[in-house]
């Protein structure tokens, strides 16, 4: 669908305004959505608003200040607001984030602005009314314009009826129904009460956020309801206030018991009112007012009787619970003297325990004192008979006994300072240890990922850009390689009658076959070939191990040859070391080698075994195939792998 042309020209007027006032811009866009009608032009300059972000515009242009005393300019706002109702009414979101975009951004934001607007209409309606202003300002027409857009919020929220605690929760809101003019507070009233109407579960929302059972907001609007009706003579303002109490009930009965004891003379209040349609006063009254009077009486009365009734219990289970403690603190006290017995009787007990462990571990003392006097009066009786026994031998055997002496003095300090020495570097080792071990992984895995790139570059299929390593020759340039083309060209262009009836499509095609064989055997090769080293160490431990059991010597054997020490520990070894058979292979493997590089050219080429491919043969006739290269392929191996365990 095409953009609307009259929104498109609207949007390049704001574009290319200079002034931030777009007003009149917006008040011809009012006019043209208000000419066409309901169908497939009003959907598309509905979409081409939204579109080309016009709403955001219109929403910041009326909380702009309209306070500049300019009777059109509030006209101008309340074409504004008529304009964005219908956008947001009308509009058909396309995605789910559209939705969720106008429900929790602009509804919002329209909500907040509208009471910023009505707030300022307020200011202008209350100036208006002072002397100076009278000649200025139509007190009657801001009032119908207010009314006009309090009739217009209502529709519109008849419509969102969910943000209609939103509406209640604004701050503008109290600051529009807290006012000393009677004509501003019926039509505030009347509003609260058709909003409560339209959705009674936002006032409960609103009454459940509470501070001592009654929310901020809920307080503030009994507050004044209370204070016009202790306040005023305005017959109609106090009709107005006792339905709206009313309704609040209905929509939440709650209320009634939290108003009740917040407002203590509420009753009195009301009854003053009643009873004064018996005065002067009675002409002003209507008869619903007086069922209204009596039916807000009634409820006070019941939730008087039905706190009396709650009172009653309140004392009864107050007597309950003093019983109940009664009996609680007995039983916790006689629990009390048993736990005071029993502690009594524990702490007695541990005070012998530490007296007898306090007794021991003098006697234990003691008699470790008493050994090592005994032991050093032992060492120097000893070392008085070594000197008397030196004495009575020649000088030279004393000499060498004292370098003896020393040596073995001078060993003992060696290897204590040594022992502490290692302690000392055990932290540091371990961390070098620990780095050291750290940054081998870190090596190996870096390694690991590097031939990972290289070979996913290699497997690499059809881009066109990558090149293969491996293929680089070197001297083989670009030069090169047109001179080499153009070889082949003419060799091919002299030969034609020499090919195979193949298409260069087929020719084509094989060669990406080809190509794909190639690099899927260049992927698998250092797979394949780890997988070809596992099975032959797999094979030598097997063959070693049979050759180890056929040759295994008897249980008496053994163990009178492992009790001799003689050779025989050696050979019971091997069958616990895994790399005694890897490291026979290996040796074999290099013998082989080596026997075969002393051969003639062509005894090496009669080591290799021919491939017999005789079985294969209706395969191999077939044009070439991937899947059937993989089954041939995975024939092949299965016959190797077969002949390799029967061997």
């Amino acid at each position: 669908m095409n953009d609307d042309e009259f929104v498109i020209e609207v949007a390049k007027k704001i574009l290319a305004s200079n002034d931030s006032n777009y007003s009149k811009i917006l008040i011809d866009l009012n006019r043209y959505l208000e000419s066409i009608e309901d169908g497939q032009e009003a959907i598309k300059a509905f979409e081409t608003i939204w579109k080309r972000n016009l709403l955001p515009i219109m929403l910041l242009e009326i909380k702009k200040d309209f306070t500049n005393i300019e009777p059109k300019s509030w006209k101008d706002g309340f074409c504004i607001v008529q304009s964005i109702y219908d956008i947001l009414s009308r509009i058909v979101p396309q995605n789910r984030s559209e939705e969720n975009e106008i429900q929790n951004r602009f509804i919002p934001e329209f909500i907040e602005n509208l009471m910023c607007f009505l707030r300022q209409m307020q200011g202008n309606f209350n100036e208006s009314l002072v002397p100076e202003y009278r000649g200025i300002l139509n007190s009657v027409e801001l009032l119908k314009e207010i009314k006009q857009i309090l009739e217009l919020s209502e529709s519109f929220l008849v419509r969102f009826s969910d943000y209609v605690s939103t509406m209640i929760e604004s701050p503008w809101f109290l600051q529009l129904f807290i006012t000393d003019n009677d004509k501003i507070s019926i039509l505030m009233t009347e509003w609260l009460m058709k909003l409560i109407k339209i959705n009674p579960s936002g006032l409960k929302k609103i009454s459940k956020s509470t501070v001592n059972g009654i929310g901020n907001i809920v307080s503030t609007i009994f507050d004044e309801i209370i204070y016009h009706l202790a306040s005023t003579d305005n017959k109609q303002l106090i009709e107005i206030n006792i339905n709206c109490l009313l309704t609040m009930f209905e929509a939440d009965q709650s209320l009634v018991s939290v108003i009740h004891l917040r407002y203590k003379g509420l009753k009195l209040l009301i009854l003053k009112w009643s009873m004064s349609q018996n005065s002067t006063l009675k002409v002003g009254f209507s008869n619903l007012f007086s069922q209204n009077f009596r039916l807000l009486l009634t409820m006070l009365d019941s939730d008087l009787i039905y706190q009396a009734g709650m009172s009653t219990n309140l004392w009864a289970i107050i007597k309950i619970q003093s019983w109940w403690r009664s009996v609680a603190v007995r039983l916790k006290l006689a629990k009390t003297n048993k736990a005071f017995e029993r502690f009594q009787r524990n702490y007695r007990s541990r005070k012998l325990k530490e007296i007898k462990e306090q007794n021991t571990l003098r006697i234990r003392k003691e008699l470790e004192h008493q050994i090592s006097i005994t032991r050093q009066r032992k060492f120097r009786s000893k070392l008085e008979a070594e000197v008397l026994l030196m004495e009575t031998l020649p000088a030279p055997i004393v000499f060498k006994h004292l370098e003896k002496t020393k040596q073995e003095a001078a060993t003992t300090i060696q290897s204590i300072w040594r022992g502490h020495q290692e302690r000392r570097q055990l932290i540091m080792r371990q961390q070098l240890y620990r780095k050291s071990k750290a940054a081998i992984r870190i090596q190996r895995c870096v390694r690991a990922w590097l031939s990972k790139r290289d070979l996913i570059q290699i497997y690499h299929e059809g881009d066109e850009k990558s090149e293969f390593k491996y293929w680089d020759v070197p001297g083989l340039n670009m030069e090169r390689k047109s001179e080499l083309n153009k070889v082949h060209n003419k060799w091919m262009a002299s030969h034609k009658h020499e090919f195979r009836g193949i298409s260069e499509d087929t020719q084509l095609e094989l060669h990406h076959k080809a190509q794909k064989l190639y690099h899927r055997h260049l992927y698998e090769l250092k797979t394949n070939r780890r997988k070809d080293i596992d099975r032959e160490l797999t094979l030598a431990r097997l063959e070693t191990d049979s050759k180890l059991l056929i040759s295994a010597p008897d249980l008496a054997e053994a163990v009178d040859g492992f009790n001799n020490q003689s050779d025989l520990k050696f050979k019971i070894d091997n069958f616990h070391c895994k790399i005694r058979p890897i490291a026979n292979r290996a040796a074999q493997l290099h013998q082989q080698k080596i026997n075969t590089i002393k051969q003639p050219w062509w005894k090496q080429l009669l080591v290799e075994e021919p491939i017999d491919l005789e079985a294969d043969d209706d395969l191999l006739l077939e044009p070439v195939d991937l899947d059937q290269y993989m089954i041939l392929r995975n024939r092949l191996e299965f016959l190797k792998d077969s002949e390799m365990a029967y061997y």
